[in-house]
């Protein structure tokens, strides 16, 4: 297999890592990272840049906690679905949380066997290595590879990963999950009919109606008494929030 490569996208997936917690030169990523989409799109292009692929490696053994596991199964056909596989199989061999096979159940392997790294085709000694020494992990989704590392040396603390990404804060405070998000999307916009929180959020208006309720009745969302278009996070809420900036 063999993708066009980009040192203009590769540059942007490495910024987003940034400010996930990747300690490498470059511009840290203005701006709130979808880390579901992220992990989508560094599935396919990771395959063509090894530290990218080995600190993907890491951060999912790391922070697999703030995947929204739903959200991430309703996006995966945009992914390299063995990729997907191989990565999270290793992190549950690391730790990661079992529940991760959710979503390697859903990943089909390679029809045929491919060198995970692309662009290495003319490099001989490199594939016939590859080959030689895969390791099982990958032969299991179709892949030879011969990496298993991790950036123990390169990584930022947790503390600092959430406060700079309040989303990631608010999971690690209410889990991965539809709470988390309404919160978020009601932290970043005023005004907002419940239909468009349910659509930037990509959850069906249901689910989304029913939480906001919850959260009412808990205390950590407020409305103006008979207008839905007024919602906003309780000081309780924002007072939670504030531990992480």
């Amino acid at each position: 297999m063999t993708l066009t490569y980009n040192q203009n996208e590769i540059d942007l997936l490495n910024r987003k890592w940034i400010r996930l917690g990747w300690m490498v030169a470059g511009d840290i990523f203005e701006g709130d990272i979808d880390i579901e989409e992220l992990i989508v799109e560094t599935t396919v292009k990771s395959r063509q840049d090894g530290r990218l692929f080995k600190w993907f490696l890491t951060w999912v053994r790391d922070y697999n906690d703030l995947i929204n596991v739903k959200r991430l199964l309703r996006i995966i056909e945009k992914a390299d679905t063995a990729v997907l596989g191989v990565v999270f199989d290793i992190a549950m061999e690391y730790g990661a949380n079992p529940n991760l096979r959710t979503i390697t159940k859903k990943c089909p392997r390679k029809a045929l066997p491919e060198i995970l790294f692309t662009g290495m085709e003319d490099v001989f000694t490199f594939i016939d290595q590859e080959k030689k020494h895969g390791l099982p992990v990958y032969k299991k989704w179709g892949f030879y590879c011969t990496l298993l590392e991790f950036y123990e040396d390169a990584r930022r603390t947790r503390e600092w990963v959430l406060q700079q990404n309040t989303n990631l804060a608010l999971r690690a405070l209410f889990g991965p999950n539809i709470r988390a998000e309404i919160i978020f999307c009601i932290l970043k916009n005023t005004d907002l009919a419940i239909k468009n929180i349910a659509r930037k959020i990509g959850y069906a208006y249901s689910p989304v109606y029913n939480e906001i309720e919850n959260l009412v009745k808990s205390g950590f969302v407020i409305r103006e008494k008979g207008r839905w278009h007024s919602l906003q996070l309780s000081k309780r809420t924002e007072k939670i929030i504030t531990v992480f900036y």
